[in-house]
């Protein structure tokens, strides 16, 4: 994919540290030396690339095209309006992905619809008959909950 994305987690886990600090994220490696500064633009922490003139194999790349569904996972699952406003109405925030134009939209989502799945309220078994008439049986429990032991 055309896009460089940095996993926290990942460099914590490596021992390398990560320290966000006004608009500058700091990475650091184990023996705490600093490795690299990310600043913030348009909201998102952005990896400067070298320019076109040095050799670095990220840059050559070229526009990758993608549907919806591939970007919807490839995102962690964020949704098609975030997909189309981080693509097309933001300009420069994510580099060299295209989005398929035969392919903007997508169905439902498995994973997505499971994860929002609730469980529905449990009805009630027994419904209290009210009395007809005055004098009528009234069947209630006067003792209340009872402990067990």
């Amino acid at each position: 994919m055309g896009v460089t994305f940095v996993s926290i987690s990942q460099l914590t886990a490596a021992g390398y540290a990560a320290l966000f600090h006004n608009v500058v994220c700091h990475i650091f490696d184990p023996c705490k030396k600093l490795l690299g500064e990310v600043p913030v633009s348009d909201g998102l922490y952005h990896v400067k690339c070298p320019t076109m003139n040095q050799s670095f194999a990220g840059t050559a790349r070229a526009a990758e095209t993608f549907t919806m569904e591939d970007l919807h996972v490839r995102l962690s699952h964020i949704g098609p309006a975030t997909i189309c406003k981080m693509l097309m109405l933001a300009k420069g925030m994510v580099d060299r992905v295209k989005l398929d134009p035969h392919h903007e939209s997508m169905g439902q989502c498995e994973p997505c619809e499971y994860a929002k799945a609730t469980c529905k309220p449990i009805e009630k078994i027994c419904e209290l008959q009210h009395c007809a008439k005055f004098g009528d049986k009234v069947h209630t429990d006067l003792w209340g909950s009872s402990s067990i032991q």
